[in-house]
C-alpha cells in the first residue's frame, strides 16, 4: 500500500527515491515520474540478482561496489556509501585495553572469530549486541556465555548511541571477522569516526570501507587478525578520525546523491517522456492491480537459501 500511495501521488515530484529493495522496481518501469532505487541488501541471494537482469533498464544506486558485482549490466546510476553526522561524536586519545564487538550474535557476524581473537591476544572482549532470534539465542548459550564466565567477554547487552561511541573511543580495535559480503557496513564507519582502527575480515564492503594500515586491518583469517591486534597500536588515531570524517560525511553522501538525481531525471527526459518504457500498455491500470503483477513476476524466479543482511 505504500507503494500505491507513492505512485498514486508521483505527479508532484520531479523524481521518486525509492529504498524498499525490489519492490518497486514495476513501478519504476511503468511510472511517468522517474523512480531510481537504492538497494540496500545482499544481492546474491534469494533471487535478486536474477530479478535485476529482468529489470536492466531501471536506475539503480548500489550502496558498495562489492554489492553491485553480480550484475555488471545493470543500469547503476552510482555507487554511493553512506554518510554519517560526526556533529557529536568523540575522538578517543588514545588507544584502549579491551577490543569490541558491536553487532548481532550471528555467525556470519564472526562472534566465534573474535573470541578466539581475544583469547589468543589474551584481550578482554567487550560484546555490545543483540540477542533476540533462536539462532542468536543458541548462539549465544553456545559461545558467548562460557566466554563470559571465564572472563573473556565482557557482555553489554543492547546500547544506545552515546554508550557506543564511548565504548568504541575507548577501544584497542572494533573486530569485524564475519566471512559473509555484507553490503556495507556502518560500524566500521562509527568506529574510525572515534579514531579506533577496525580489524575486519577480507569480504563485502569492509574492503572499500577500511583501509588497509591507515584506519585499521584487512585479514583473511584469525592468525593475521591476532597479528593486526599487535599492531593497532601503531595508528595514529587522530588520522583515523579524520580519513573517516573525510570519506563518510553526510555533506559527501549528499552531494553524491544529488548528482545522481539530476542524471536520471535528465536521462528521463532525454528518452522523449518523464518516465520509462512501457508507460502506455498499463495506462489506466490501478497501482495495486500493477502491484500485484510485480509481486507475481517475482515468485515466478527461483529462489536460493541464504543469510539475510
Amino acid at each position: 500500500m505504500t507503494l500505491a500511495r507513492a505512485w498514486e501521488e508521483a505527479g508532484r515530484f520531479d523524481l521518486i527515491h525509492a529504498h524498499v529493495d525490489t519492490s518497486a522496481f514495476l513501478m519504476a518501469r511503468y511510472c511517468s515520474t522517474p523512480v531510481v532505487t537504492t538497494l540496500h541488501g545482499r544481492l546474491d541471494v534469494n533471487g535478486v540478482a536474477d530479478l535485476i537482469d529482468r529489470f536492466p533498464e531501471i536506475p539503480l544506486i548500489a550502496i558498495s561496489e562489492s554489492q553491485r558485482r553480480w550484475n555488471p549490466a545493470a543500469n547503476w546510476v552510482a555507487t554511493i556509501h553512506h554518510g554519517l553526522d560526526f556533529s557529536s561524536t568523540a575522538v578517543g586519545e588514545a588507544a584502549g585495553d579491551y577490543l569490541l564487538f558491536v553487532g548481532r550474535i550471528t555467525p556470519e557476524k564472526g562472534v566465534v572469530e573474535a573470541i578466539e581473537v581475544a583469547r589468543r591476544t589474551r584481550t578482554r572482549l567487550v560484546m555490545a549486541a543483540k540477542v533476540h532470534e533462536r539462532d542468536e539465542q543458541l548462539l549465544f548459550e553456545e559461545q558467548v556465555k562460557p566466554a563470559i564466565e571465564d572472563g573473556t567477554v565482557d557482555w553489554r547487552g543492547e546500547i544506545g548511541g552515546e554508550d557506543r561511541d564511548r565504548l568504541m573511543a575507548g577501544a584497542l580495535a572494533t573486530l569485524m571477522l564475519g566471512a559473509w559480503p555484507e553490503p556495507f557496513g556502518l560500524v566500521a564507519v562509527e568506529s574510525m569516526a572515534t579514531g579506533t582502527p577496525v580489524i575486519a575480515r577480507r569480504a563485502g564492503a569492509c574492503t572499500e570501507t577500511v583501509l588497509h594500515g591507515l584506519t585499521g586491518y584487512i585479514v583473511d583469517d584469525v592468525e593475521e587478525a591476532v597479528l593486526a591486534v599487535a599492531r593497532v597500536p601503531d595508528l595514529p588515531r587522530h588520522e583515523v578520525a579524520a580519513e573517516a570524517r573525510r570519506r563518510f560525511s553526510v555533506e559527501r553522501m549528499v552531494d553524491e546523491y544529488e548528482d545522481a538525481y539530476e542524471r536520471v531525471v535528465t536521462a528521463a527526459a532525454g528518452n522523449g517522456s518523464p518516465g520509462n518504457r512501457g508507460l502506455r500498455s498499463i495506462e489506466g491500470t490501478p497501482a495495486v492491480d500493477l502491484l500485484v503483477d510485480a509481486a507475481t513476476e517475482e515468485r515466478r524466479l527461483p529462489r536460493s537459501a541464504g543469510v539475510s543482511a
